[in-house]
């Protein structure tokens, strides 16, 4: 391949050429095909924009309701697994975290202390 010197070489034109006094009549070409009066309509009275901008706040917030809906979803899952598979955890350790309003809530739900159900459990037993 052939060393070639920049300072040295000859120049290679470009062969393109700006015509001459384009940029001192750009301007004036250009405002003569403009219309002489233009209609600004203004963005915040027209209607679409108002529904435009609703919709978008309202994806906004479904989004980010829906984010840290799974985010929370995914730590009670995960929480699950850790307490389902974790050996050291006995439901000791879990009533000693209990208050005595979450264990009577539990009780009363599972209808422990009623007499329909202690008889259904003698029943079963014997």
């Amino acid at each position: 391949m052939k060393q070639f010197d920049l300072d040295n070489d000859p120049k290679i034109t470009p062969g393109f050429k700006v015509p001459e006094h384009y940029f001192e009549q750009f301007e004036d070409k250009m405002m003569a095909q403009l219309p002489q009066r233009m209609k600004v309509i203004p963005l915040w009275q027209r209607r679409p924009a108002w529904i435009a901008s609703a919709a978008a706040i309202f994806i906004i917030a479904i989004g980010t309701w829906a984010y840290f809906a799974q985010d929370t979803a995914e730590n009670v899952v995960a929480d699950q697994e850790y307490l389902a598979y974790e050996s050291d955890v006995t439901t000791e350790d879990i009533a000693l975290l209990l208050s005595d309003e979450d264990i009577s809530a539990v009780e009363n739900s599972l209808n422990l202390y009623h007499t329909e159900s202690e008889a259904y459990i003698n029943e079963y037993l014997n």
